[in-house]
């Protein structure tokens, strides 16, 4: 059994996926590589045939189906010990990160998940910048397990390492906070490791990212969203009382992250 598969769902985006490939340890016993394609075209799909990879698993979509279906589907075909989602706007550049990472695991018995470091790359603008320190991660996730649905303070689902023992599947009546409610149910009275060791680079808004697609409509498709995760799960006063006030506290937590990132 591998000891960790990389999952990537791609859609008409071949350079990004091109540039996440080959980040990735080739021909190792030890990595799987799983990637579903979901492209309105054959050009990944005639990229993927020219490679030589003896870890890598490829198949195509009939049609469209939808986020959740995709990413459901690669779940469903991983069969590691643990996995790592990767769109194909994220990817690794730190050549030393799986020995990094299989260091920590060894380190950390009975590890459930890693939650690891995410700097954002805005290429539009020519920027990066660090999404939340990794103490602050570890400390909202104390305050209150229910808040990671109201704030994506862990980043995109590529900066988790996952054990795959009883993993959920994506709630497929949610497609802007289907991250989240993923996050949620996943974190729930599990082992995690926040660390700084580990990084994922995140192309911000690229135009065949899931936020571009939809970013006419984010506000509303949250908003419908939010109300259905409010029917879905119980809140508490507390959980009520931390959402009413939480712009604010937002705004202190942005502030602290950016003093602690300097």
């Amino acid at each position: 059994m591998p000891l960790i598969s990389i999952l990537i769902p791609t859609k008409d985006y071949s350079d990004g996926l091109i540039r996440l490939l080959e980040y990735l340890p080739k021909n190792k016993s030890y990595l799987n590589i799983i990637i579903s394609d979901d492209s309105s075209n054959s050009e990944i799909k005639n990229y993927v045939k020219k490679l030589k990879f003896t870890n890598l698993i490829y198949s195509k979509n009939i049609k469209n189906f939808g986020v959740a279906y995709n990413w459901n589907k690669l779940l469903k075909e991983c069969n590691s010990k643990y996995f790592m989602f990767i769109h194909h706007d994220d990817y690794i550049s730190d050549a030393s990160f799986f020995f990094k990472l299989f260091k920590l695991i060894k380190k950390n018995k009975n590890l459930d998940m890693i939650s690891i470091d995410t700097k954002i790359i805005r290429s539009d603008k020519n920027e990066k910048q660090w999404h939340i320190h990794y103490q602050l991660r570890r400390f909202l996730n104390l305050i209150s397990n229910k808040y990671i649905l109201k704030r994506n303070f862990l980043g995109p689902l590529s900066s988790l390492i996952i054990k795959n023992i009883d993993a959920p599947l994506f709630d497929d009546k949610l497609k802007w906070l289907i991250d989240v409610d993923f996050y949620y149910r996943i974190m729930l009275n599990k082992k995690i490791i926040f660390t700084n060791k580990l990084i994922i680079n995140s192309e911000a808004n690229h135009k065949f990212s899931i936020t571009y697609s939809i970013k006419n409509k984010i506000k509303k498709i949250n908003s419908e969203e939010w109300n259905y995760l409010k029917q879905k799960y119980d809140f508490t006063k507390l959980n009520k009382f931390l959402f009413f006030f939480e712009p604010l506290f937002w705004i202190l937590v942005r502030m602290l992250n950016l003093i602690l990132k300097r």
